[in-house]
């Protein structure tokens, strides 16, 4: 989701917009009428290694989650990645409402993953204190992307309390001077709509000065389903992603930052008994059929713009 940041009529030109519309079809071909999810082959295991995090952005809802703080066990972390992929789950997310810098285990983590099938693992992070040889350990440990979150300096200050934004950006700076490492790299600019024309331009000159502006993908703000009611538009998260918290509780997507809603624990069952559970299937059904959850009817992720959107730089 996302729309193209301020910029000079030329760069513009460097950005491709993909719309995907949320769509009944896509549900539809998702879900049979019964609701049990058959097809693995698409799903995203989001796991959430830890839930622990050095920001407190105001766009997230990590300063308000009142659920308790901790690490997953290693072991378990890797009991639930091989349930997942004798699910024929390919697709890995390591990261919900932590910062996965926080966590050291990731790389073996990741290297675990890979022994288990799966050939895409994805990192988001804010970046601060990324040093070029932790994203080499990373990308050593298996991990096939790690998408930093970045805004101006004025608009990161804001955004981000009591952080140096000029720390920040020496990091940055330094993962730029190493270009063989930032294959793997992309960057999402928050766009909270406060900054300027001239303080966006100077931000992306540091990018065009490595010749990485294309790794600049323009993100929209969502409202983590706090939002005015919305009922027009279905969400393929039911059907396209299963978030583990870092406890082993299933939570119902990676916009229920509380945990609010728990659909099973992975101590007690099986992944496979509960991503197609009863509690599971009738939610999803009713999903489908327009009859939301109270979470759900608020979120604006599947809305935005009648649309889910996704920036990628050409």
């Amino acid at each position: 989701m996302g729309s193209n940041p301020t910029l000079s009529a030329t760069d513009a030109l460097m950005y491709k917009q993909v719309k995907h519309l949320i769509p009944l079809e896509w549900n539809h071909k998702r879900n049979n009428s019964t609701g049990v999810l058959e097809d693995f082959s698409t799903v995203v295991l989001r796991l959430e290694s830890t839930n622990y995090c050095n920001f407190e952005c105001i766009f997230c809802t990590y300063g308000e989650m009142e659920r308790a703080k901790g690490f997953m066990p290693e072991t378990f972390a890797y009991g639930v990645l091989k349930e997942a992929s004798e699910l024929g789950i390919k697709k890995l997310d390591l990261r919900f409402m932590g910062e996965p810098i926080l966590d050291k285990r990731l790389p073996k983590i990741a290297s675990k993953a890979r022994q288990f099938g799966f050939n895409q693992i994805y990192i988001h992070t804010n970046g601060y204190g990324l040093t070029p040889k932790l994203l080499n350990k990373w990308k050593s440990g298996g991990i096939t992307e790690a998408i930093i979150s970045i805004s101006p300096t004025r608009e990161f200050s804001l955004t981000r309390p009591n952080k140096s934004a000029n720390r920040f950006f020496k990091y940055i700076e330094e993962l730029l001077k190493h270009p063989n490492d930032l294959d793997i790299v992309k960057f999402d600019y928050i766009n909270s709509g406060i900054s300027t024309p001239s303080e966006e331009e100077e931000f992306f000159n540091l990018f065009k000065k490595y010749n990485a502006l294309d790794k600049v993908n323009n993100i929209s703000l969502h409202n983590w389903g706090n939002g005015t009611t919305n009922k027009h538009f279905l969400c393929h998260r039911l059907w396209s992603s299963i978030t583990v918290l870092w406890d082993g509780r299933i939570s119902l997507c990676c916009l229920d930052s509380d945990g609010e809603y728990i659909l099973g624990n992975l101590n007690e069952n099986s992944l496979k008994d509960i991503v197609n559970s009863d509690q599971y299937i009738n939610i999803r059904k009713n999903h489908a059929k327009g009859l939301f959850l109270n979470k759900c009817e608020k979120c604006d992720f599947p809305a935005q713009k009648e649309a889910i959107w996704e920036s990628q730089v050409t």
